[in-house]
């Protein structure tokens, strides 16, 4: 039997090793698109490692293939009930359809996402993030990045500076972020201000009741200069009266004197 040469076997063994590659390649592109995995919870949609669910619907934990879960239509009991079934979940948004807004959220709500990174806020309908997320993010040290997507925050610094104490950084770009609104019923100089005039507010004040101050005395005109009180020119001094007695003697020594 005729050998092949060394150079011939070398071409064979590089081309079996770049068919096997794209089958695997191949193999992992299909297991990414494809829309509804055996794993996949039920009345869910899935792509890749992303998970999209109704919270109403699901019922049992969400595998740990997936890291990125959307939530919609849900109450507030369907959420906490998706969070204690999302503990290997890395990215979670929020989408909150219903008439009422995402007002409040537990604070201990994502206690069970131990691998959560990234909180985000997605289509809410009230427009407003929950007035107390200061709050849960400080029960949720595991939290690292936040995202409104076009919903606004309250006019108050709590939730700059549970930030910060947290370590926990915005994602959206500063000049995307909307402007704080209803500020003067916080007792702020002018109703709206950008995000970026409003994180600088707040970077110079250390608590919410301090920044009021602040802001309240920058806006008020400062006091007139109270000027010193002007006193009337004192009268001049009117000669002491002469008593009548004394008139009537020098008046006889004026007559004696001209007899």
């Amino acid at each position: 039997m005729e050998r092949l040469p060394y150079k011939k076997w070398l071409v064979l063994l590089l081309l079996g090793a770049v068919i096997v590659a794209s089958f695997g390649v191949e193999a992992k592109k299909r297991r990414q698109t494809r829309q509804t995995p055996d794993d996949c919870p039920p009345d869910c949609k899935c792509s890749g490692k992303r998970v999209t669910c109704s919270s109403a619907a699901l019922s049992d934990p969400i595998p740990a293939y997936y890291k990125i879960l959307h939530v919609t239509d849900f109450s507030l009991s369907s959420l906490e009930k998706i969070t204690s079934l999302s503990p290997g979940i890395v990215h979670f948004t929020i989408h909150d359809s219903t008439s009422a807004g995402l007002t409040y959220l537990p604070s201990d709500i994502f206690s069970s996402m131990r691998n959560l990174r990234v909180l985000k806020f997605g289509k809410v309908s009230s427009k407003m993030i929950p007035s107390n997320l200061p709050n849960v993010l400080r029960h949720a040290p595991q939290i690292s990045a936040l995202s409104l997507l076009g919903n606004r925050m309250e006019c108050d610094c709590d939730l700059l500076t549970a930030m910060k104490e947290a370590k926990v950084k915005f994602i959206d770009k500063e000049t995307s972020i909307e402007p704080v609104q209803g500020c003067m019923q916080h007792g702020f100089g002018q109703d709206t201000y950008s995000y970026i005039t409003f994180r600088d507010i707040c970077a110079g004040l250390e608590t919410p009741v301090q920044q009021v101050e602040k802001v309240v005395a920058e806006k008020v005109e400062s006091p007139a200069v109270a000027q010193p009180a002007v006193e009337a020119p004192a009268a001049p001094e009117q000669p002491a009266p002469v008593a009548p007695k004394i008139i009537e003697e020098i008046g006889r020594a004026s007559c004696r004197e001209r007899v």
